[in-house]
């Protein structure tokens, strides 16, 4: 008898674990087939989400490269017609008309100011953008060195140095050799060669031109760099 109530006893346990079983498992497999299909959910979202944020990041980059070489051309457009950017520098011009005789030696200078126009050939001006960085572009302005273009001379403004020997007069030799001075001071300008600053400055100054022209399309914070052929 102890032995049949134990076998009973070890089979209702078998039974009430069984049956317990057999209860619980549609209730975990439901879950587990929700949590699943919502993972598969979120999955697909974020994976639409990134293609569309990447697709997004391609059209405004693409955008973006098609505004810059836009903007390229406008700004090769617009230097070509500007066609010549000018600079004026100011310098002082002398002549001098000597003469030496029995009488004495004359010595006639004169000097005034005078202004060169040089300029530079935009026609010809060559545009390209450059890639310093994320982010951060360059318009590179490739143009000739200027130019002398003219010089005027100021002659209202003139100054005279005059040294006359013992037997030589201002009224006579001084006039005389001081209007050939006058007469030389064209030949003076024309054969005038500037100093290296002077040349320098004018450089810069074109060059300054040259950038703020280019910024009237590119915008005023473009990096803008020119170079000389």
């Amino acid at each position: 008898m102890d032995g049949t109530r134990h076998r009973t006893s070890c089979g209702a346990g078998v039974w009430s674990g069984t049956r317990s079983r057999g209860f619980a498992s549609p209730w975990l497999s439901g879950v587990v087939l929700i949590a699943g299909a919502a993972l598969v959910v979120l999955g697909g979202w974020r994976l639409h989400r990134a293609e569309v944020e990447m697709a997004s990041a391609l059209a405004t980059a693409a955008q973006a490269e098609a505004n810059a070489g836009e903007k390229v051309v406008e700004v090769g457009r617009m230097l070509e017609a500007m066609d010549l950017v000018s600079v004026v520098l100011g310098v002082t011009v002398r002549s001098e008309a000597i003469d030496s005789s029995w009488r004495g030696e004359v010595s006639a200078q004169v000097s005034v100011p005078a202004r060169l126009y040089y300029g530079v050939d935009l026609k010809t001006a060559r545009v390209e953008r450059r890639t310093l960085g994320p982010g951060v572009e360059q318009f590179v302005v490739t143009v000739d060195r200027p130019k002398r273009l003219a010089g005027e001379l100021v002659t209202g403004l003139e100054k005279t140095d005059l040294t006359l020997g013992w037997l030589r007069f201002r009224s006579r030799a001084g006039e005389y050799y001081l209007g050939a001075a006058r007469k030389g001071l064209s030949g003076a300008l024309d054969a005038l060669v500037l100093s290296a600053q002077d040349m320098a400055s004018v450089e810069e100054q074109s060059r300054e031109r040259i950038v703020s022209l280019v910024r009237m399309v590119a915008g005023r914070g473009a990096l803008v760099e020119v170079e000389w052929k």
